[in-house]
């Protein structure tokens, strides 16, 4: 019995490529997204903010400026905890996003419908610095570019 084809050289299942690159897609918009509600927040031209936020490293990065202007720019306590949880998701959003484009497949089982990632956060060897493995399905993916 043939198993799933594998991108070559992986133990990426192919069939899974379309849903990742859902992902990545949803991700550019909600990267885009964020810089436009830090920089309505904060009062700023679009083009300068996003000349500011450029400069900074990652989109957890920018979901705290987003948390860190609800708190101090917004007057209503209500809107400024919706933010507060609207963070909270894109950085779980992000961190799932970053395993699935940053981390490395470290096993497959034979059907092809599940692999495992671990993020080495450093790269280094051995490894020292790994988030807990995690475990990526095409309906784990699926919901997450939903």
């Amino acid at each position: 019995m043939k198993g799933p084809m594998r991108v070559t050289g992986t133990l990426m299942p192919e069939s899974f490529l379309p849903l990742i690159g859902l992902v990545m897609i949803k991700h550019a918009l909600l990267d885009r997204a964020l810089n436009a509600a830090i920089c309505h927040i904060a009062g700023l031209d679009f083009s300068a903010g996003v000349a500011m936020l450029a400069r900074t490293p990652n989109t957890t990065a920018r979901a705290e400026i987003l948390r860190g202007l609800a708190t101090t720019k917004l007057r209503n306590d209500v809107e400024a905890i919706k933010t507060h949880v609207l963070t909270d998701l894109i950085k779980k959003f992000s961190d799932e996003r970053n395993i699935l484009a940053h981390g490395i497949p470290y096993m497959s089982n034979a059907a092809g419908d599940v692999v495992g990632y671990i993020r080495d956060e450093n790269m280094t060897f051995p490894q020292i610095k790994t988030k807990p493995p995690y475990r990526a399905t095409r309906d784990s993916i699926a919901e997450l570019a939903r």
